[in-house]
């Protein structure tokens, strides 16, 4: 999944997300069609030293989990 840098500059500018790391790490997941998809790792993705973006790699729920 990619996400905007800029809805992500959003919420980071508040004072709970100092960075894009902090707000992924403390996120329960990303909605994707109604299923809450756990984020399992995140890139940066750049142009002209900026970033544009980032990539999400996410996980589907594990079925009947205690």
């Amino acid at each position: 999944m990619i996400a905007s840098a800029t809805a992500v500059q959003m919420l980071t500018g508040s004072r709970e997300f100092a960075s894009a790391n902090a707000l992924f790490a403390s996120a329960f997941g990303v909605l994707v069609d109604d299923v809450l998809m756990s984020i399992v790792g995140t890139s940066d993705l750049e142009a002209g030293g900026l970033v544009y973006a980032y990539r999400l790699t996410l996980r589907e729920p594990i079925e009947d989990a205690p």
